[in-house]
């Protein structure tokens, strides 16, 4: 019977994501063919049907076709169609880059996000696609991009006021700083994915130096009104993430080259950011190749708690990613540490 439910559920959720891909796919072959003033092609679905009268007049305005394609491959990629995302993601940087939008400056409006995420998000989508090389160049031009515009340091003080213009510039360097970050960490995923381990490290290791460039005064930063707004202690959690990500992606690097005692420092910091039973497993594998068996299965039993859950952070779409729960082989160690347990009880 739950497995009779598990499926319908299932099924029913395939069908809403299909139904709702169509629409938008006939909402851009409508914006398109409005736009098309020479067309004299006839439409089975007009721009009139889709987007006039009272069903509709919740829709403000016309939805741009870079709106819906956005949607389309965010949708997609969201729901495990990664293939499709990944089209529909090309596509837009195609035609954001034919219309000469500016990579930095240039929006499509408040419900469209700024254009270094998009690039971003289709970084991540080239990831999932296993399409690694393709990931690596689309992150080089966030890179190149915000160069100019990445502060030495910047120093943020929670108990000072400030208005919002004041507040507004602090947020647009902070997204600076994170955008150069992330695009630096999804390029030390694909030198991972790739086998390189030594031009990941570099890339995690640049990842890191541009994210520590935000540096918060107070620790108890979260308790207060950053900047007057939400949305700067919102990109502070977001760049913890990051930093957390980066670390374990680094101390994973050393550990697969056999550097222990630089893998346990990432891994420990990472931890502090990000808690997680896949980084304590990471440090229990590390533990016990250092021979410190205790402290090993001592991280072992924790990561496998179920009252140790850590709090779910809401990232951005591009670092949901890594690390996951195939980034490493953890079969040899559970059967070590099982015996070692075993043979302390005998």
């Amino acid at each position: 019977y739950i497995e009779n439910n598990k499926q319908i559920i299932c099924k029913c959720q395939s069908l809403k994501c299909l139904l709702n891909n169509t629409f938008l796919l006939l909402c851009l072959q409508a914006v398109q063919l409005q736009s098309d003033k020479s067309s004299s092609s006839a439409s089975l679905v007009s721009p009139a049907m889709l987007f006039g009268g009272v069903q509709m007049t919740f829709i403000s305005r016309v939805p741009s076709p870079s709106l819906i394609l956005h949607t389309l491959a965010h949708t997609c990629v969201f729901n495990g169609s990664i293939s499709d995302g990944v089209e529909y993601y090309l596509d837009l940087l195609a035609s954001l880059q034919s219309d000469g939008k500016d990579l930095i400056h240039t929006g499509e409006g408040a419900s469209f996000p700024r254009i270094p995420v998009v690039y971003l998000e289709a970084g991540f989508a080239l990831l999932k696609a296993k399409r690694y090389s393709d990931a690596l160049v689309v992150c080089e031009e966030v890179i190149t991009s915000t160069l100019d515009f990445i502060p030495e340091r910047l120093l943020l003080d929670a108990d000072e006021k400030q208005n919002v213009a004041d507040s507004d510039v602090v947020l647009e360097n902070v997204d600076f700083v994170l955008w150069a970050g992330a695009a630096h960490l999804l390029q030390a995923q694909a030198h991972w994915k790739l086998k390189d381990t030594k031009e990941a490290i570099t890339n995690f290791t640049r990842a890191i130096n541009n994210l520590v460039k935000v540096f918060i005064k107070q620790k108890d930063w979260k308790q207060k009104h950053l900047g007057n707004t939400e949305a700067m202690v919102e990109r502070m959690v977001t760049l913890e993430a990051a930093k957390g990500q980066a670390l374990a992606g680094r101390g994973l690097c050393f550990l697969e080259r056999g550097e222990l005692k630089e893998a346990l420092r990432d891994l420990h910091l990472s931890f502090q950011m990000t808690p997680g039973s896949h980084i304590k497993m990471l440090l229990s594998e590390v533990l016990w190749r250092l021979d410190r068996r205790e402290e090993a299965s001592a991280h072992w039993r924790e990561a496998h708690s179920t009252s140790d859950a850590p709090k779910s952070v809401n990232v951005p779409q591009y670092l949901q990613l890594w690390p996951d729960d195939t980034a490493f082989d953890f079969s040899e160690l559970k059967k070590k540490i099982v015996e070692y347990i075993q043979a302390k009880k005998t």
